[in-house]
């Protein structure tokens, strides 16, 4: 198919549309034709490119009944479509809640997985600096045993030091999903997304 079939077969899948509505769609498709051509592209090519025109003119009409650009008969139906889809975003609260109530169960089992680390965290530098001091205070009566719980202390406080490093990591990175699964749960609850 050429461009001046293409563009044929598009306007006339597009006789609803308003007249300028119709041209608009008309030049900027050719448009796209002329500048993939001058891209290197044969006029068959750039017209395949596209898709079909029934798709095409499918999603254009779509879009022109949202934006009140088609012809008045049209309309009707179309205004009857959206009694339709305002009756459906009662639906989208629903599963607005939902997906709410699965983000604070979710947040509800991060928040104790985070607790439970830090608590382990905090316990291995505690561990770690009670054999260190208590190695330091061995040092001049059991020298070699005094090395030895300063050696292991400080194994577990590195330990405790890396694991709370990770700790930060792991909270700022649930922190940032759970954020906006919540954000994306209060959208469909609003009726924004579907």
């Amino acid at each position: 198919m050429n461009k001046n079939e293409f563009i044929a077969s598009l306007s006339k899948a597009t006789e609803q549309l308003t007249d300028d509505a119709r041209e608009r769609t008309i030049a900027y498709y050719a448009e796209i034709i002329d500048d993939r051509c001058e891209g290197g592209m044969s006029e068959e090519q750039a017209v395949y490119s596209l898709g079909a025109v029934d798709e095409i003119a499918k999603q254009i009409i779509d879009d022109a009944a949202e934006c009140g650009e088609l012809k008045q008969a049209v309309n009707a139906v179309c205004q009857n479509n959206n009694t339709v889809k305002k009756g459906a975003s009662l639906g989208s609260a629903v599963l607005g809640v939902f997906s709410l109530i699965g983000v604070c169960i979710l947040c509800m089992i991060v928040i104790s997985f985070s607790l439970s680390i830090w608590g382990s965290d905090i316990s291995l530098l505690i561990a770690g600096l009670t054999l260190v001091l208590t190695g330091i205070t061995m040092l001049s009566s059991a020298t070699s045993a005094g090395i030895f719980l300063i050696g292991i202390g400080l194994v577990i406080l590195s330990l405790g030091i890396a694991m709370c490093v990770l700790c930060v990591k792991l909270s700022v990175f649930f922190y940032r999903h759970i954020k906006n699964l919540f954000k994306k749960s209060v959208a469909i609850c609003k009726g924004e997304q579907n």
